[in-house]
């Protein structure tokens, strides 16, 4: 949709809204590894014994863990993390307060390549945005007494592809990537959401904002696409489909013209 949509990105307050452009912790999905338990001492069982190995069926049927909740049905999974990853808010707020969060949540030094540098201290004003950006506002829901997270789409950064990925990934042609253009001040790189990576994070895990969010457009765009990558679903009204046909008649007159010109 970059090109389509303008603008794409705007200022914002830091918020804990969808749209939003945080760093956070996300965990890389899916978790390959688990720990196999081996031997635990029943008078302290934080005394245990254990070897990192594939998720697989052995993971399971170990000795009941006290220490940890955990029960001999259950296993322990290792996943990556990167430190200040740059992640998008979309959703999974029912039932939390929904003030901003304080200006002061440092810098965004450190971050990957997907990320920005020192875009936390760059927020500007803005108003928030609204709860109905990406269509009618669900009625006010209430959450688990638990319910302390946020759910994310992690972002990252396309200068690890080829010129050829990012445009067919900017031409929507994977369901599971959605594009997200650069931006000057604050600083965002070329990037991809990965929506196949969607995932709870707590509030607390986000660790900085961006100084950036979507526009109510983009953000749109984004959670059709986000119904589109989970449900195999799209409205008969479908921008993004209009946009690809547009982009690949583009394509193919280009193609032509080659041809017929090939000096």
């Amino acid at each position: 949709m970059h090109g389509w949509i303008d603008p794409f990105y705007e200022r914002a307050r830091p918020a804990v809204e969808p749209g939003q452009i945080w760093c956070a912790q996300p965990i890389a999905l899916p978790p390959r590894h688990a720990l196999k338990l081996g031997k635990v001492d029943p008078k302290d069982d934080t005394k245990l014994r254990f070897r990192l190995g594939d998720r697989a069926e052995d993971s399971f049927g170990h000795p009941p863990i006290h220490s940890l909740g955990l029960r001999s049905d259950e296993a322990l999974v290792v996943a990556k993390a990167r430190r200040d990853r740059l992640v998008i808010v979309l959703g999974g707020m029912a039932g939390q307060a929904r003030a901003e969060v304080g200006e002061g949540g440092g810098s965004a030094s450190g971050a990957d390549a997907a990320g920005v540098a020192g875009a936390g201290g760059d927020a500007a004003g803005g108003e928030a945005a609204g709860g109905d950006a990406a269509g009618q506002a669900l009625p006010e829901l209430d959450g688990t007494p638990d319910r302390r997270t946020v759910t994310v789409v992690p972002l990252y950064d396309a200068a690890g592809h080829d010129a050829e990925t990012r445009r067919r990934v900017a031409r929507y042609e994977f369901v599971n990537a959605f594009y997200l253009p650069v931006h000057e001040r604050p600083p965002l790189r070329e990037s991809f959401a990965r929506l196949d990576h969607a995932q709870p994070v707590v509030r607390d895990g986000l660790t900085a904002p961006s100084g950036l969010r979507l526009s109510a457009d983009a953000l749109d765009a984004l959670v059709e696409w986000f119904v589109a990558c989970t449900t195999g679903r799209m409205p008969e009204d479908s921008l993004i489909v209009e946009y690809r046909r547009e982009m690949l008649a583009c394509d193919s007159a280009s193609l032509d013209t080659s041809s017929e010109n090939p000096g």
